[in-house]
């Protein structure tokens, strides 16, 4: 057995361990940097024979899963974990492939599914989505109040640190994030075709400011209504992701609001 790459994640109280399962090193050592980044601890396999070795021994928060192993399909290698670890029988697993149809009929032992190359705010909100345990609660803050920085900064370039100008972004931006929400709560989203030209209408704007984790959770439902049929789990939670998302940039604006 190939040894295990382990990520240190510091002296955080709360850390949410993810298995990773990536045969290609150099993607695996990215992700595992964006992981450790985001103070998540992490151990790598880089077969499907060591994942589920691994996964019947140890509990991990998610497992990340590529489709295309050397071994045995990341397909299989999740169905085995699912039989064979009774720790793992309700684990989000994750399947990521840069073959768009191959995620389209992932389904089966996983949770939800990314296309590579990504984007890492589209692997972060996934991560936010569907792990409960976050990282340790100070790190956390740290993260959001880095976002909001960001935002506080981007406000000050584009209005030009101009107070009237600067609300009037932030009123238009909320609004903006407000109308998402109503789409979302009223179902106008599932088709595809409005969703597109949401997508397209807030693109610009979302780039101005940075909003990449709000663009990307778009882009990511977007995905599953192009797909045939649309799974509906993972429908569910992309529809989260954009809750989600949304929400955190409403909260951010008011912050900068007041």
């Amino acid at each position: 057995m190939t040894a295990t790459n382990s990520i240190n994640s510091g002296d955080v109280k709360q850390v949410a361990k993810i298995l990773l399962v990536e045969d290609n090193r150099v993607s695996r050592l990215v992700a595992e940097r964006l992981l450790k980044r985001w103070c998540y601890g992490a151990e790598s396999a880089v077969n499907g024979q060591q994942a589920v070795s691994m996964a019947v021994v140890s509990q991990y928060a998610l497992i990340l899963m590529n489709l295309g192993l050397p071994d045995i399909s990341g397909r299989e290698a999740a169905a085995m974990i699912r039989q064979l670890s009774p720790l793992h029988k309700h684990t989000p697993i994750i399947a990521f492939s840069a073959n768009l149809q191959a995620l389209r009929v992932s389904g089966g032992p996983f949770t939800d599914s990314l296309q590579v190359p990504y984007m890492p705010e589209q692997l972060r909100g996934l991560l936010q989505l569907h792990i409960s345990v976050q990282p340790g609660a100070e790190s956390y803050h740290q993260l959001q109040a880095q976002q909001n920085n960001r935002l506080e900064i981007r406000l000050d370039v584009i209005s030009g640190k101009d107070p009237v100008f600067r609300q009037q972004l932030i009123a238009l931006y909320t609004k903006s994030c407000r109308e998402l929400l109503s789409d979302l709560e009223l179902g106008l989203l599932d088709n595809a075709n409005y969703l597109d030209q949401v997508r397209h209408k807030h693109r610009s704007s979302l780039r101005l400011l940075e909003l990449y984790s709000l663009e990307a959770a778009l882009d990511n439902l977007q995905e599953v209504l192009g797909a045939a049929p649309s799974d509906q789990a993972i429908l569910t939670f992309r529809k989260q992701a954009v809750a989600q998302q949304a929400t955190a940039v409403i909260e951010g604006l008011s912050l900068q609001a007041a």
